[in-house]
């Protein structure tokens, strides 16, 4: 594989992540709301929002953390991880699995005690690969809010 850099997401990497969350769930994101939510994750502590380049600077993946506080047992905090893709040329080319785990680093740096993901029933290959990683799969529900 070659040379995989990830880093903290800016707003001018928009233009790639926009294709790739449209790749997760389209429509496509909205720029200036898109810039905009990377400029706020950027500033937020306990946020991360990263971007998986390769040399030729082309972004191919993308994942998003953030630490919440859990007020059960010893109330450490948990993350959240959201908005995991990678461009569909780049699979099986372990950005993923450098995304993820870069992901449970940050949450083992903010003192989290579990990260936990949402994955649309439907993308079963989405399944295995958290499968493979270690997640397990539990009981889950979502609402979509207006």
């Amino acid at each position: 594989m070659q040379s995989l850099t990830l880093r903290p997401a800016t707003a001018a990497d928009a233009p790639a992540l926009a294709d790739l969350l449209e790749q997760l769930f389209p429509p496509r994101p909205q720029m200036d709301a898109l810039r905009a939510g990377i400029e706020e994750l950027a500033a937020q502590k306990g946020a991360l929002l990263l971007a998986a380049q390769l040399p030729d600077g082309s972004v191919v993946g993308t994942a998003m953390g953030v630490a919440c506080r859990d007020l059960c047992g010893q109330c450490r905090r948990f993350l959240v991880i959201e908005n995991v893709v990678v461009r569909e040329d780049a699979h099986h080319l372990g950005v993923g699995r450098a995304l993820m785990e870069a992901l449970e680093a940050f949450a083992r740096e903010q003192d989290c005690g579990y990260c936990l993901l949402v994955s649309c029933s439907s993308r079963r290959g989405a399944h295995r690969f958290y499968e493979a990683l270690g997640y397990s799969r539990e009981a889950g529900y979502r609402k979509f809010l207006r």
